[in-house]
């Protein structure tokens, strides 16, 4: 084994079976958060603060009376309150608002409605609205989407004689709608928790690294192919060759060898011929 990279002698399935391993992991972990975990819808409302303004009449040292009066909008009003309201989603996941449905905070009916005033809604977010039907004792309140733990506050100013009624968070939605006594006292519903957080991480780390191993084996493999294609390719270029040289060698034995064999009976001839008379002559 090559211990400087021992991944190269590692076989290819076992990146495979390593990115099988995390994707079956993946989905396990995330049908066990569905089955632990489900989504939980619920907007709760609680009261913040409650400031009523009563008329008064105050006695001077000098033994006169003074009459405080309250007005709204320029108008006297006996008995005038100030409630603000917190909404919130309790839940662990985006609670939308779908144009059938209704949201509202219903009064006692006898309490009337003045306005209603929205504040603190999530940063950029304009989709807020609110409504008051003053006969219906009732402030309707509009909103695309609020996240989990988003809230957003609701200023209703009237007057009349609340008692021990409290505004109810009432109306037609997918969530639970709850009145608290004060947020977060409840018991808060968790989303996804750590241990499923880490496991999924595990399983996405396993499906990578089984993916990079079956790619750096595959891109081995190619590599090692490659270069046998090209040895081959090399022995046969050469074997080519030498076939081509073998052909050429042959062709030029089976010329010379005809040349030699007149060149032989030419000289036997010469020694073998008899003299001549000019030569028996001298």
């Amino acid at each position: 084994m090559n211990w400087r990279r021992p991944w190269k002698d590692l076989p290819a399935w076992l990146g495979f079976l390593f990115g099988v391993v995390g994707v079956v992991s993946l989905l396990l972990t995330l049908l066990f958060n569905l089955v632990l975990n489900p989504p939980v819808l619920r907007l709760e409302m609680a009261r913040t603060s409650y400031v009523p303004f009563a008329q008064q009449t105050l006695a001077t040292p000098s033994g006169h009376s003074v009459q405080v009066q309250v007005l709204f909008d320029g108008e006297p009003v006996d008995g005038l309150q100030q409630m603000v309201l917190a909404v919130r989603n309790a839940g662990n996941t985006v609670v939308t608002h779908a144009p059938d449905e209704q949201l509202y905070v219903e009064f006692p009916e006898t309490v009337t409605l003045l306005t209603a005033d929205l504040g603190g809604t999530p940063e950029g977010d304009l989709s807020f609205g609110v409504r008051v039907a003053a006969e219906e004792h009732r402030v309707y309140i509009d909103f695309a989407r609020l996240k989990r733990r988003e809230e957003f506050s609701l200023s209703v100013f009237f007057y009349g004689d609340l008692g021990s009624g409290t505004p109810k968070l009432k109306g037609r939605s997918l969530a639970t709608l709850a009145t608290v006594v004060r947020l977060g006292v409840d018991k808060p519903t968790t989303g996804v928790s750590a241990a499923t957080v880490a496991t999924a991480a595990a399983a996405v780390l396993a499906a990578l690294f089984g993916s990079l191993f079956t790619v750096l084996a595959s891109a081995r493999k190619t590599k090692a192919e490659m270069k046998e294609a090209e040895l081959r390719t090399a022995l046969g270029e050469i074997n080519a060759d030498l076939r081509k040289l073998n052909e050429e060698l042959g062709k030029e034995l089976s010329e010379l060898r005809p040349r030699r064999v007149g060149g032989d009976a030419g000289r036997d001839q010469a020694v073998q011929e008899p003299p001549t008379e000019q030569n028996n002559g001298k």
